[in-house]
């Protein structure tokens, strides 16, 4: 955890209209990615090694690539328990007091969709009448989103043999022996081999996604795939009308709030009537 004298006081309006004092402070961070890219020039590193008598040695190697980084913003809100919440943005024109309040707002988001499902049943369906679907309303190809779940997998499994293969060229030394050397190479070719078979695989499945339509007509779906809808039409304005309830409640609970001692429980004692 960061030192609580980093930490400085600042104003901000929380949901309810209130001016609530928060504790922020900022750093700068250093992300590195797994993806490595050739230098300019090579670099030489110096490094300590221990050998086996325990003595430490000065070892010198010369880097030819070097990891993908970028400086971003780090900034902690310090809570009175003690807890450090932290959020990292590459936005350098906010102000650290806005960077707050947009953590303050995706809490009260939060906050606001847990209330509501809890509360009112947002994500709740309103009707168990079933629907027969129009032959020829569009949906989305199953076979198309199979392919393309494929096509994502096998490029998400490319890229993390991709980053591997780059941190092992990242890591290579000149000065190897010949049985470290022999341990490089056969790993070196042994993930150059899964990187090409992927990538085969990867190109292949692209040719097939691309020749499947993305969408068809329900009249095109196989019969074991058709399926009966909910109806559902109304949900919308019912779901308006809840969120204009919650926020009747809101306007009522700020007003019993000056009234009571404890302002918090003002919503506790409206939903109770």
């Amino acid at each position: 955890n960061w030192s609580e004298s980093e930490f400085r006081e600042h104003e901000i309006e929380n949901e309810y209209g209130e001016t609530e004092k928060i504790k922020l402070a900022e750093r700068g961070v250093l992300i590195e990615g797994k993806e490595t890219e050739k230098l300019s020039e090579p670099m030489t590193v110096c490094t300590f090694e221990e050998t086996e008598n325990g003595v430490k040695t000065k070892a010198t190697r010369k880097r030819t690539r070097k990891k993908r980084s970028i400086w971003a913003r780090e900034v902690r809100k310090l809570s009175d328990n003690g807890h450090q919440t932290s959020i990292i943005t590459t936005n350098y024109k906010l102000s650290i007091i806005l960077i707050g309040i947009y953590m303050f707002a995706r809490w009260c988001q939060e906050n606001y969709f847990k209330y509501m499902i809890k509360n009112f049943g947002l994500d709740m369906l309103i009707s168990y009448y079933i629907q027969k679907i129009s032959d020829t309303t569009l949906l989305v190809n199953p076979q198309w989103r199979k392919l393309d779940k494929q096509v994502r997998s096998i490029n998400g499994k490319l890229k993390r043999l991709e980053a591997k293969f780059g941190a092992l060229t990242y890591d290579a030394d000149d000065e190897m022996d010949e049985k470290q050397n022999k341990k490089y190479n056969t790993k070196k070719a042994q993930l150059q081999e899964d990187i090409s078979i992927y990538r085969k695989q990867l190109e292949e499945c692209k040719k097939e996604k691309i020749e499947v339509p993305k969408k068809i007509t329900f009249e095109e779906l196989p019969e074991d795939e058709k399926f009966e809808g909910v109806y559902n039409e109304r949900k919308q304005l019912v779901d308006t009308i809840k969120m204009i309830a919650f926020r009747a409640e809101t306007a009522l609970a700020s007003f019993v709030k000056n009234y009571t001692k404890k302002p918090k429980e003002a919503r506790a004692l409206i939903v109770q009537f």
